[in-house]
């Protein structure tokens, strides 16, 4: 051992049981600050000014207004048919519609970055979701400030955004979320 405390050689020489949990906390910590930084740019958490309009024709038929659902908390969920992260976090959407009524929680997808309508009726198959599916446009995502998906934000009974982010996340975390919303 060196004066301060490391083993000679370096880093390398270190046992791995110490460098390996080392490593995934600097990973982890790296992770979440990108993580955080992304979801900055999100539009703000914000109980004065209700989120933007949010309305169009629903995948299945007929339109929706999202001011229909206010009276209840609400999830809208940003998603593209392609992404990988979004086919992975299905199930989690799925597993909170079946938690909760769609009286005690509204929740929406927006379908963006869609090729076809076919390709959005796919991934909606794919997954078994029975949640309504609007077909968004790029005028959409600039107004939500989407710029990655997933991106989802949780609304309050108002139509105020009480909770915002991007990126992966689980039923757990979507639950924790939508948690002591109004």
């Amino acid at each position: 051992m060196s004066k301060s405390g490391t083993p000679p050689g370096g880093y390398s020489s270190w046992p791995r049981w110490v460098r390996w949990p080392l490593e995934a906390g600097v990973f982890l910590l790296v992770f979440f600050l990108i993580q955080q930084w992304q979801a900055s740019k999100l539009l703000p958490v914000d109980e004065l000014q209700p989120a933007p309009a949010l309305q169009g024709s629903l995948l299945v038929g007929g339109e929706l207004d999202i001011a229909s659902l206010r009276g209840r908390p609400t999830l809208v969920y940003f998603f593209a048919p392609w992404c990988k992260v979004c086919a992975f976090s299905a199930p989690s959407l799925k597993g909170l519609r079946e938690a909760y009524s769609s009286d005690e929680l509204g929740i929406v997808m927006v379908a963006l970055s869609y090729d076809s309508i076919e390709s959005v009726r796919e991934f909606r198959a794919r997954h078994d979701l029975d949640i309504p599916i609007l077909l968004g446009d790029q005028a959409i995502a600039t107004r939500w400030n989407v710029f990655g998906f997933p991106t989802y934000y949780v609304l309050d009974s108002q139509g105020h955004v009480a909770s915002r982010d991007y990126g992966l996340t689980t039923m757990p975390g979507l639950r924790l979320r939508v948690l002591g919303t109004d």
